[in-house]
């Protein structure tokens, strides 16, 4: 009777993979209520490997799932997320680059505020620099911490409770989505702000191609693995910031796949 469920999925595609990640999850939060069953209630931890790659979470009594190594994740939400991700098509991903950005917030489960005043749900800034280019979920709960000093480069403080509650679109399930700092990222494990401040896995990252033209970019999971990729027409986020996005991010798991991308 062991309380320890594994569901591998390593040979499928992404595309099944979300699928059936979104369907474990629908379970998952239907049975774990029924405590009186009792192979429900010894279900104390479920593993899930997607991609080769092991994250544990925990069924907490509110039916929800715990991270137990950053609990501050919103699971089902980064999920769902990654899950409009996987919807995008060919054009949502490679027109013009302002279309291209409101795509990303959308399946992010962020509004489009360009209006909006910073630190009250303004998204302008969103992957339009080399550094605004994390999607984080992150529980309600977490979702008030502030930077102690832990995040180098990023300022004491850093307070974004307020933005994450007006810019998040509730649709995609628990919890808050925003666009944080991917500074440190590079080191292992990530020293950025979702995984210190908010002790939260990210749902993707935004990696621009170091090509020619740093022209294309590619979207990673938290393992660093691909779940889309787009070259973009129009007005693009200034050069130099789309080199500054590679170099903050090189030699870490999230640079591979644009490093193979490159290299192609």
């Amino acid at each position: 009777s062991s309380n320890l469920l594994k569901v591998t999925m390593r040979n499928l595609s992404r595309p099944m993979q979300t699928k059936l990640v979104v369907l474990f999850v629908s379970t998952v939060t239907f049975v774990a209520g029924i405590r009186s069953n009792p192979v429900v209630s010894r279900l104390g931890a479920i593993q899930i490997t997607v991609g080769g790659a092991a994250s544990a979470f925990a069924a907490s009594p509110d039916t929800t799932l715990v991270d137990s190594e950053y609990p501050g994740t919103a699971y089902e939400r980064m999920v769902a997320v990654r899950k409009r991700v996987s919807q995008l098509s060919k054009k949502e991903l490679n027109g013009n680059w302002e279309t291209v950005r409101r795509n990303l917030l959308w399946s992010g489960g962020l509004k489009d505020l360009r209006s909006a005043q910073p630190g009250q749900g303004y998204t302008g800034h969103s992957f339009n620099d080399f550094n605004h280019v994390d999607l984080t979920c992150m529980v309600d709960t977490v979702s008030e911490n502030e930077n102690d000093g832990s995040v180098k480069g990023i300022v004491v403080g850093n307070r974004l409770s307020d933005g994450i509650r007006i810019a998040s679109l509730s649709e995609l399930g628990p919890g808050g989505s925003w666009s944080t700092c991917a500074i440190g990222c590079n080191q292992s494990p990530p020293r950025d702000v979702a995984h210190v401040q908010f002790q939260s896995r990210i749902a993707f990252k935004l990696v621009w191609v170091p090509n020619r033209g740093y022209d294309t970019f590619v979207l990673v999971d938290d393992d660093g693995n691909e779940l889309a990729r787009g070259k973009p027409t129009g007005e693009l986020p200034d050069l130099d910031q789309r080199k500054m996005n590679y170099e903050i991010i090189r030699d870490s798991k999230y640079s591979r796949i644009a490093e193979v991308i490159a290299n192609a």
